[in-house]
């Protein structure tokens, strides 16, 4: 009888350890959550220390974790690496939370899963887009000028003279107009 080559790929053995590292964060998130609860102002971080030899940091990446999946289920299925969610988490905007889970699942359905350098590649094209970081150049009849211009929320066009147009206004917006039409750069 011939034995047949079992062994596994490592990209299925690395899929193997961070379905399991990923079940084991949302769950540490949640215990933590509960404790953090419990404990008397001060107590944390050395609660943590003595406990499991964590940092408060740690803790908070395994927190945000178990808050990003309260607030979206589909996290707890999402075939990426433990890094990824923690970057997730980390993002401020839960419209670019979204955003990224769906390009996740967009990657992870077209190519059966996200190493950790693209998903958090993902994660950070989100949060840059959700930020709408713009830089504009102003020209001047004899100078050019490179102006970073952010606006949340607005697409700035800049014309050839020395004025900007702003898609919609809010205070970031018209602070940034004001300081390029002043000259304060």
């Amino acid at each position: 009888m011939k034995k047949r080559n079992t062994r596994r790929s490592l990209a299925a053995i690395a899929a193997d350890i961070n379905q399991v590292a990923r079940h084991n964060i949302f769950e540490l998130g949640k215990l933590l959550l509960e404790a953090d609860k419990q404990c008397e102002y001060g107590q944390w971080g050395h609660w943590l220390a003595k406990e499991f030899a964590w940092s408060a940091d740690t803790a908070d990446r395994y927190m945000a974790a178990a808050k990003l999946a309260a607030t979206f289920r589909t996290v707890r299925i999402l075939k990426v690496p433990p890094t990824v969610i923690y970057a997730l988490a980390k993002l401020d905007d839960a419209a670019a939370q979204k955003k990224a889970i769906t390009k996740l699942q967009a990657a992870i359905k077209s190519a059966g899963r996200v190493t950790a350098e693209y998903g958090q590649e993902i994660v950070a094209q989100c949060s840059r887009q959700s930020k709408n970081v713009v830089t504009g150049t102003v020209t001047t009849k004899s100078l050019k000028y490179a102006v970073p211009v952010t606006t949340p929320q607005d697409v700035v066009l800049v014309s050839s003279i020395p004025t900007v147009s702003i898609s919609r206004r809010d205070s970031t917006a018209a602070a940034a107009e004001s300081n390029v039409l002043a000259g304060h750069f």
